[in-house]
């Protein structure tokens, strides 16, 4: 796939989305920017876009940052209104190797790095990893689109496992099971 840094201004209308197959939702972000896409990214994904938020999604939508957006936690196959939550654990525990997001997938490393995670999961949802005995991975659907949610952290240098859940997190959110 390819992907393309855009702003919030280039993604707040439903027809600026329909430029992209899916939207990658995280840290990099601020609130502002959250709060400029939120309503037109659900109406989007539910009429069959994809999301995928990682590590920070639920910190910048959740009530750390102020008033839950409803239209995020509508999207993403957890419970974003909680506050920040980190699992500091040692490896991504697959508990499901069979779905498309974690195919090919077993086990690993993540180092000393901490893992956003919300204790609660959307029903219909699916748990696919545990960090700490947490949800790390889960995937969901949102009206006739698809929401991914890791809580792994992302820094533009991840490659081997931690890259693979992301490229995998993206395609299947996109519909794209080549």
């Amino acid at each position: 796939f390819t992907a393309t840094a855009v702003t919030s201004g280039q993604i707040d209308t439903v027809a600026e989305l329909t430029n992209f197959d899916v939207v990658l939702v995280g840290y990099s972000y601020s609130r502002s920017d959250i709060e400029a896409i939120a309503p037109a990214l659900r109406q989007w994904v539910e009429a069959g876009g994809g999301v995928v938020g990682i590590g920070g999604s639920i910190e910048l939508a959740g009530s750390d940052s102020g008033i839950p957006l409803a239209d995020i936690d509508a999207i993403l196959p957890v419970d974003t209104t909680v506050g920040l939550l980190r699992q500091y654990t040692s490896y991504l525990n697959i508990i499901d190797e069979n779905h498309p997001v974690t195919s090919g997938i077993s086990d690993f490393y993540i180092g000393g790095y901490s893992v956003e995670y919300s204790p609660t999961v959307d029903p219909g949802a699916a748990v696919l990893a545990e960090a700490g005995g947490q949800p790390g991975l889960v995937v969901g659907n949102a009206g006739a689109g698809r929401g991914v949610y890791t809580g792994l952290y992302y820094y533009g240098s991840e490659s081997g496992s931690r890259e693979r859940i992301l490229e995998q997190s993206v395609a299947w959110a996109a519909f794209d099971l080549t």
